[in-house]
């Protein structure tokens, strides 16, 4: 089997090269992904829910997971809710039985209706 061997120059020439491939713009999905533009907001919390609500900069899928663990390792997810021109691109969600006495953590990302790509 014949071997093959690069000088450091034909090394540091490909590197470069993939490097500069890997960081154009065309192949990053950020320009496709919703970004939530007023933050996100919790409030009505009762012993068993709250209301969770966040805007997008257009039409999205709002994705609400909540935790009762800091780390989200215990994560449960929501049904996606459409946000759009009907609510100014604003999701609200009513966050039901959840366990009392306990704090609930909870993240919200929005997803591009076209290709799923997150925020």
């Amino acid at each position: 089997m014949p071997r093959i061997s690069f000088t450091r120059r034909q090394a540091l020439l490909g590197t470069a090269a993939l490097s500069a491939a890997v960081a154009m713009p065309s192949l990053s999905r950020a320009q496709s992904r919703p970004l939530i533009t007023h933050g996100i907001m919790s409030g009505d919390v009762a012993h068993d829910g709250a209301v969770i609500w966040s805007r997008a900069d257009r039409e999205a899928k709002m994705l609400v997971e909540w935790a009762t663990t800091e780390s989200m390792s215990d994560a449960r997810a929501v049904p996606a809710l459409a946000v759009g021109t009907p609510t100014d691109y604003t999701g609200k969600l009513a966050l039901t039985g959840l366990p009392s006495d306990q704090d609930i953590f909870y993240r919200v990302t929005m997803s591009d209706l076209a290709d799923g790509t997150l925020s």
